[in-house]
C-alpha cells in the first residue's frame, strides 16, 4: 500500500488558494496521516500560526474519501473556534468534494419548542415569541440563538434565552424529536455526517454513554478519528461537567419529577405508600440543607459567608464557641447523618420501584414511560449525590474518593436579594482520569493545543496522567512567528518607575496612569484582560474620565456581564485604534490579526483562585507526583492570554504585565511569573518609552 504524504493530499489546497505549506504544518500533517493508518494515539503541542485545523482536518478528509474511515469527530473549547472549523470545512469541501459535515453543540445553544411552550403559560411576552417562531419554522435554520434572533429581528438577552433553549436538566434523556427541538435535529443531521465538528462538553456527554454499564447508544455514534482541539482545555471542561450541584431549588425540580413518576407509576402498579415516604425524604434534605445554612452563617458570622465555599465536613473545634454557634453544630453533626440515610433508602426503593414498573410498561408495549424515567433518573441523581454528601460528612477536609475518583465535597453560601440565607452543595471531582478513559475507547485520539506540556517540566506527563491518555507519539512544534524580532513583553517597574497610584480597590495591583500611558504609547490598539471583575470596573471608569477630560480620543469598549462578546469583538475589530477591557473569556479564542491590536494588557498575573477546591487539588496532584501544579496551571493561562497578540506573521506588538507583585522578589508569585515572561522568548523592557519606540509611535 502507498504511504500517504501530506505534500500530496495538501497540494489541491494549495492549487486552490495559493497556500504555501509551512515546515510545522508539513510536519503535523503527516503526524496526522501517520496517527490514523497506523491507528496509534497522537499529542502535540503547535503554537499559534502552525495552522493546526487544515493539518488535522485535510488528513481526515482523505481518509474519508480513501475509505479508511468513516467518521470523524472534532472538539473544541469554543464556540468562536468551532465556527471557524466550520468555515474551513466551507472551503475544503469546495477542494476535495464528496464529504459530509454538521456542527454540533451543546443543547443550551438551541431552540426548543417543548420548553418555550412550558415558559410561555401565562406570559405574553413568551407567547408572543412562540407564535411568530411557529410561523417562520422555514427560516428558522438550525435553530441556534442566531437564527432565533434573525427571525424576531432584535437580539435575546440571557434571560429570554433560558426561557426558549433546550436544557439538559429539563430533558436528559435524548429523546426528543427533530420537530419540537432543534438540538435532537442537530444530533440527528451529525449522526450521519462524516466530520462532526463539536465542543467538550459534548465529548462528555458522548464518554458517559461509551461506559460498560450505559443504556444507551453513544452520543456521537461510531467514531473512527477523535480530535480535541485546545486539548488544554479538556480537563476542566470534564471536571465542570462531572460537577454535582444541589440547592433547594435544585432540589424542589427533582423532587417534583420523583413524585411525578411514583404517581403516574402508580397507575400500573401498587406503590405501597411510596409517595408518602419521597415526601417524608424531600423533607429530611430540605432539613439538612436548613441545618447547613445555620451552621456555616453562624461560624461566618453573618454576611460574612456570601459567596465564601467551605469543605462540608463535621470536623469542627469546638473550643471557644459561643452558644449559637455550638447549638448549630451540635444540630448539624448529630442530624445531618440520619437525615440524608432516610433520603437515600427512600431513593433507592424509588429506583427499584420504577424499575418494575418501566419493565412492565415495556413488555406489555405500554406508552407513557418518559416522565416516569424521568423521575428514575433524578432520584438516581440524588442518590449519586446525597451518598458522596453523607461520606464527606466524616471527614476533615471534605475530600472522598468514590470508585477511584477523588471527589472535593464543598458548600458555598448565597445571600439573596430578600437577605434571606441559601447555600450550593458541589462535589467536584479532582482527578477525572479513570472517567476520561471511556473518552478515548475504541477510537484513534489527537489531542493538540499550543499550551499542552506542563511549563514548569516542559514534558507532557501531566496532561497525559489528568486525561488518562496513552499517547503513542508526542511532537512539540516550534513557533512560526520570530518572537524575538516582532514581539516585545514589558513587565511594569512598579513604584520604582514612578507607578505608585495603585488601583484604591480590594486585591488591585495595577496603576492606573501606566494603563493609561501604555494605551497612549499604542495609540489605542489594545486589550486589556482583567481577572477579576470589579478592577476590569474600576478602569473603564478610570478611562472613560480620562477621555471625558480628552487625554486620549480612542473608542473604549468594555465586557459588560451582559455583554454579547461576538459583537463586542467584531466592534473592537473594526475599529483599529481602540480599546478592549475584557475577562478571562477573552484570554484564548479571541482573534484580531493586523494593525486592530498591538498592545496586550494583563493586568494581574493570572494565578488559579487559591480556595478550598484549589487547595485540595495542589494536595492531591502533590501527592500524584505533580509538586508544581499551581504554577503550572497559571503559565498555562498566562501564555494563553499573551498568545492574543501575535496571529498572522506579519503582526508585531507588546505584552505587557502590570502587575506590581512581580517587583518584590520575596514573593513567590514574583517567581512564577518572571518565569512565565522568560518563556515567551520575548525581549523584556521596562520602560514605557522602550514600548514606543517599539511601535513607532
Amino acid at each position: 500500500m502507498t504511504k500517504t504524504d501530506w505534500a500530496t493530499i495538501f497540494g489541491p489546497m494549495q492549487a486552490h488558494s495559493g497556500f504555501a505549506p509551512r515546515a510545522q504544518q508539513t510536519s503535523m500533517g503527516q503526524a496526522v496521516i501517520d496517527s490514523i493508518s497506523s491507528k496509534k494515539n497522537l499529542i502535540v503541542e503547535a503554537p499559534t500560526g502552525t495552522g493546526k485545523s487544515l493539518g488535522a482536518l485535510i488528513p481526515v478528509i482523505s481518509a474519508i474519501k480513501s475509505k479508511k474511515i468513516e467518521r470523524a469527530v472534532v472538539s473544541t473549547a469554543t464556540k468562536s473556534l468551532q465556527d471557524q472549523y466550520m468555515g474551513d470545512l466551507d472551503t475544503l469541501l469546495k477542494v476535495y468534494k464528496d464529504f459530509t459535515y454538521r456542527s454540533l453543540k451543546g443543547r443550551d445553544n438551541y431552540l426548543c419548542f417543548n420548553a418555550l411552550k412550558q415558559n410561555s403559560r401565562g406570559n405574553k411576552k413568551m407567547d408572543g415569541i412562540l407564535r411568530k417562531l411557529e410561523n417562520s419554522t422555514g427560516a428558522l435554520g438550525d435553530g441556534e440563538r442566531g437564527d432565533v434572533e434573525r427571525v424576531l429581528r432584535r437580539e435575546l438577552d440571557d434571560y429570554e434565552w433560558s426561557f426558549m433553549a433546550g436544557s439538559s436538566r429539563r430533558c436528559g434523556d435524548n429523546k426528543c424529536v427533530r420537530d419540537e427541538c432543534y438540538s435532537a435535529r442537530a444530533r440527528e443531521l451529525a449522526m450521519g455526517a462524516n466530520i462532526v465538528i463539536t465542543n467538550n462538553a459534548v465529548v462528555r456527554v458522548d464518554a458517559e454513554t461509551r461506559t460498560d454499564d450505559s443504556m444507551s447508544e453513544p452520543f456521537l455514534g461510531d467514531v473512527d478519528v477523535l480530535i480535541v482541539d485546545e486539548a488544554h482545555e479538556l480537563e476542566d471542561a470534564l471536571i465542570d461537567g462531572w460537577t454535582e450541584e444541589i440547592t433547594e431549588w435544585e432540589l424542589n425540580d427533582m423532587a417534583a419529577n420523583v413524585q411525578t413518576a411514583v404517581a403516574l407509576a402508580g397507575e400500573h402498579m401498587d406503590s405501597e405508600g411510596l409517595g408518602y415516604r419521597v415526601e417524608m425524604a424531600v423533607s429530611s434534605i430540605k432539613d439538612f440543607l436548613s441545618s447547613v445554612i445555620r451552621f456555616y452563617s453562624e461560624y461566618h458570622s453573618g454576611t460574612e459567608w456570601n459567596q465564601v465555599t467551605d469543605a462540608l465536613c463535621m470536623k469542627f473545634v469546638r473550643n471557644g464557641a459561643h452558644q449559637s454557634l455550638i447549638r448549630a453544630m451540635e444540630e448539624y453533626e448529630e442530624e445531618s447523618g440520619e437525615r440524608l440515610g432516610y433520603a437515600l433508602e427512600v431513593m433507592e426503593e424509588v429506583d427499584e420501584y420504577i424499575g418494575n414498573v418501566l419493565k412492565y410498561m415495556m413488555e406489555g408495549a405500554i406508552k407513557g414511560t418518559r416522565k416516569i424515567s424521568k423521575g428514575r433518573t433524578s432520584a438516581r441523581t440524588l442518590m449519586k449525590t446525597l451518598s458522596k454528601v453523607k461520606e464527606a460528612l466524616d471527614t476533615r477536609d471534605g475530600v472522598i474518593v468514590s470508585y477511584g475518583v477523588p471527589y472535593s465535597v464543598l458548600v458555598t453560601g448565597i445571600i439573596r436579594r430578600s437577605g434571606e440565607y441559601a447555600s450550593k452543595i458541589s462535589v467536584v471531582p479532582m482527578d477525572i482520569s479513570l472517567k476520561a478513559q471511556d473518552i478515548w475507547k475504541d477510537r484513534v485520539s489527537i489531542l493538540m493545543s499550543a499550551t499542552m506540556r506542563d511549563l514548569s517540566t516542559g514534558d507532557f506527563r501531566y496532561i497525559k496522567t489528568a486525561l488518562g491518555f496513552e499517547a503513542h507519539s508526542e511532537m512539540v512544534l516550534d513557533t512560526v512567528f520570530d518572537l524575538a524580532g516582532k514581539q516585545v513583553t514589558y513587565v511594569t517597574p512598579g513604584g520604582a518607575g514612578g507607578y505608585s497610584d495603585i488601583a484604591d480597590i480590594p486585591g488591585a495591583r495595577y496603576s492606573r496612569t501606566e494603563l493609561l500611558d501604555l494605551i497612549k504609547a499604542a495609540k489605542g490598539r489594545t486589550l486589556v484582560l482583567f481577572t477579576a471583575r470589579r478592577e476590569l470596573d474600576d478602569a473603564a471608569e478610570y478611562l472613560l474620565q480620562m477621555k471625558a477630560r480628552g487625554e486620549f480620543e480612542y473608542p473604549v469598549y468594555v465586557q459588560t456581564k451582559d455583554a454579547n462578546k461576538a459583537r463586542l469583538a467584531e466592534n473592537f475589530k473594526n475599529d483599529p485604534h481602540s480599546v478592549l477591557l475584557a475577562t478571562k473569556s477573552f484570554f484564548q479564542g479571541f482573534n484580531a490579526p493586523g494593525e486592530t491590536l498591538s498592545l496586550v494588557v494583563i493586568v494581574k498575573y493570572p494565578l488559579p483562585q487559591y480556595n478550598t477546591l484549589c487547595k485540595n487539588r495542589i494536595q492531591w496532584w502533590k501527592g500524584r507526583g505533580f509538586p508544581n501544579w499551581y504554577e503550572s496551571k497559571s503559565m498555562e493561562v498566562y501564555h494563553q492570554a499573551s498568545g492574543r497578540l501575535l496571529r498572522t506573521e506579519s503582526d508585531y506588538g507588546v505584552v505587557a504585565l502590570l502587575d506590581q507583585r512581580v517587583t518584590d522578589v520575596s514573593q513567590r508569585v514574583c517567581q512564577t511569573a518572571l518565569k512565565a515572561v522568560r518563556s515567551l522568548g520575548s525581549p523584556v523592557v521596562r520602560d514605557v518609552a522602550s514600548v514606543s519606540a517599539f511601535l513607532g509611535t
